[in-house]
């Protein structure tokens, strides 16, 4: 008897260290990605302002066919945007996926 009142005890405290000690890490990891995110959606906003642009700029040069080097410069141009965007949506895929990670054990059973 006294070894499960002894058992339970434990198990009590340690319930309590887990989600006291989840609730600070995942109030200290939020508090740390946050100006990351922020900043990532930042550029994300200016990136997709950028790319509006290039395209406004690349089909005004397709319009003077003199410009042939202008619209392969374009195309490059637009194809590593493309590139960064998608390293910018793979970011976010991740943050995704580290979000959960951070809420304390009984929120991701609910």
């Amino acid at each position: 008897m006294e070894e499960e009142s002894m058992a339970m005890t434990i198990n009590t405290i340690v319930l309590q260290i887990t989600e006291v000690a989840s609730k600070e890490i995942a109030a200290q990891v939020i508090t740390a990605i946050t100006p990351h995110v922020a900043n990532l959606f930042q550029i994300t906003e200016s990136m997709k302002t950028n790319v509006e642009g290039l395209e406004q700029l690349q089909t005004s040069e397709t319009l003077n066919p003199t410009l042939l080097t202008m619209e392969v410069t374009m195309d490059r141009v637009e194809d590593t945007t493309d590139v960064v965007l998608s390293s910018i949506d793979n970011i976010k895929g991740i943050i995704s996926m580290l979000t959960p990670s951070t809420l304390p054990r009984n929120q991701l059973k609910n």
